[in-house]
């Protein structure tokens, strides 16, 4: 019995045909190419021919041609893509893929119009803080046809004459403000800020009437290329001590801004003032200065008559010849404690002046009397009176 054999062999199928593969040249045709390519370059070195490179090219050469090739094919493939977006854009009006730029970083390009929305309007810039957000903010303002009030609210009003430079000026002439010829073409008129404070030009807006509006509201309307409502941006009055120190919202009426008139603002203000006779004691050389500020505020508020004393033995002698007219004061106005003015003009207590014969007041007269005890108010009065939109009571 024969064991059988564990390899298996395939068996060759009769139907395939074997081909033979193609003849390779032999070395003699090698050799004739090569004694060839000899005589060629000896031939082209004594003319001085460069010889052309022969047989197969080096990895090198291979590698900068692919390398070539992917370049240009993603060139192509870049191009072929920005025409497709391009498409798509003029499709839809719009890239779907394009953001917004914020309105702060919006800076027009040197020599292009912009649309003047702002014409005809004026406002003051008080920031607390944030210098390069005021800084935009007042160019915003001027790249779109508005006006910066640099030395505040004061400037849109003709200058009043100093008593001691014009003393036929009467106190009643020397109270009214009066808009300057250039204000009066104005629509709106506001301050911008980025939160409330009792600076100078935050005190101004409040006597007078004018909102106190935060800078985003300029971005805005420059964002929208239109003027928006200003309600929604309208800062707060400030901090009320006599509300132990709440916050104290404004009382405006809303209006247009783009229908406003600074005439018909400026008039229709809250005049806190209205009704009373006011001597201020400004102070002599550079103390001037520093009370300009309250005296605007104060002529602001619309009193009836606001007289000027240099000092409080000045305001003395004012408050009695006033009584003598038969026009006393009903406040006296002073940067001082109570104590001081107590002692410099109502020492003699609360009875009222002593009854004395009319005539010039002398000095001395003017010493030994005492004019009728009013009320003495000072600027923190007058700044807690504007926040609470109303005078504090004593």
């Amino acid at each position: 019995m024969l064991r059988a054999s564990s390899r298996v062999f395939s068996t060759p199928n009769p139907s395939v045909t074997l081909q033979s593969s193609p003849a390779v040249p032999t070395s003699s045709a090698s050799n004739t190419a090569n004694r060839s390519s000899a005589r060629l370059s000896k031939k082209a070195t004594q003319e001085g021919t460069p010889v052309p490179l022969q047989g197969k090219r080096s990895s090198k050469q291979k590698t900068g041609a692919s390398a070539s090739k992917i370049l240009k094919d993603s060139a192509n493939a870049k191009r072929l893509s920005k025409r497709m977006s391009e498409s798509v854009a003029s499709e839809d009006g719009t890239d779907p893929l394009s953001l917004p730029v914020p309105v702060g970083l919006m800076t027009p390009r040197k020599g292009k119009s912009v649309d003047p929305i702002f014409m005809n309007m004026a406002f003051a810039v008080s920031y607390v803080s944030n210098e390069d957000d005021r800084e935009h903010v007042r160019k915003l303002i001027s790249q779109h046809g508005g006006k910066v009030l640099e030395d505040g609210f004061d400037s849109l009003f003709d200058p009043v004459a100093s008593p001691n430079k014009s003393r036929a000026s009467t106190d009643k002439e020397q109270t009214q403000l009066s808009l300057s010829e250039n204000a009066t073409t104005l629509t709106f008129v506001a301050l911008i800020a980025d939160d409330f404070s009792r600076k100078a030009k935050y005190m101004q807006a409040l006597a007078l009437g004018l909102p106190c509006i935060s800078g985003q509201w300029i971005t805005a309307c420059v964002q929208k290329q239109a003027i928006v409502e200003w309600e929604a941006y309208l800062l707060v009055a400030g901090q009320s001590s006599f509300l132990k120190n709440a916050h104290i919202s404004r009382r405006l009426l809303p209006y247009s801004a783009t229908d406003a008139s600074l005439s018909s603002t400026f008039d229709g203000r809250r005049k806190l003032l209205q009704g009373k006779s006011i001597l201020l004691v400004t102070g002599k050389g550079r103390a001037v200065e520093k009370r300009k500020a309250y005296v605007f505020l104060t002529r602001a508020l619309g009193p009836d008559r606001v007289g000027q004393a240099t000092d409080l033995i000045n305001a003395k002698d004012k408050l009695l010849k006033a009584e003598e007219n038969g026009e006393p004061y009903d406040w006296l106005y002073v940067d001082g404690n109570d104590s001081a003015v107590e002692e410099a003009i109502f020492r003699f207590g609360s009875g009222g002046s002593k009854k004395r014969k009319r005539g010039p007041t002398s000095a001395e007269d003017t010493a030994a009397l005492a004019p009728k005890r009013i009320r003495v108010i000072n600027d923190e009065f007058v700044i807690q009176s504007l926040i609470l939109g109303q005078l504090i009571e004593e």
